[in-house]
């Protein structure tokens, strides 16, 4: 894709899924929800997720792709799949730090839910992950809360 800006990506998103409806609506919420990102990246993302996708990415994916190259940290299924090969002494920080919150790798190995694990580990990174995007574009604090900080709220509110 040659677009360099983000309403020439959506317009190749667009195009490239001609079979699901993309009203002008859609479009216009696709440029807004995207439009703090840098065109260059919002626009390499797409051409990425294109190639991998048979539906339609959302703005999150889009988002999400974008942001983790960006801030050079796995997606949230590559984090996963870090913890899943055991690979995460050698990972970033972030997976290292969202997968000691859930129970480190003992909650993984002797879980009888496993699927219950590997959704409180996306949560927990995804926090990191927004976090770390957030530093990047100056608009979030250094510290992530936690899930129990998340829903019950700090005593420091």
């Amino acid at each position: 894709m040659t677009g360099s800006t983000i309403p020439e990506a959506i317009a190749f998103l667009r195009a490239t899924y001609p079979r699901q409806e993309f009203p002008d609506d859609t479009v216009r919420a696709y440029t807004e929800m995207l439009a703090d990102l840098p065109a260059p990246d919002v626009t390499a993302a797409i051409t990425r997720l294109v190639r991998r996708s048979t539906w339609l990415p959302s703005i999150a994916e889009i988002r999400i792709e974008a942001a983790t190259a960006i801030v050079g940290l796995p997606s949230p299924d590559e984090a996963w799949q870090l913890v899943v090969d055991r690979a995460t002494l050698h990972g970033p920080r972030e997976v290292r730090e969202a997968l000691d919150v859930i129970g480190g790798p003992a909650a993984l190995t002797y879980s009888e839910r496993p699927e219950f694990v590997r959704r409180a580990f996306l949560e927990e990174y995804r926090a990191r992950l927004d976090a770390a995007i957030g530093r990047a574009n100056g608009t979030v604090p250094a510290r992530v809360l936690t899930a129990p900080e998340r829903a019950f709220g700090t005593l420091a509110e």
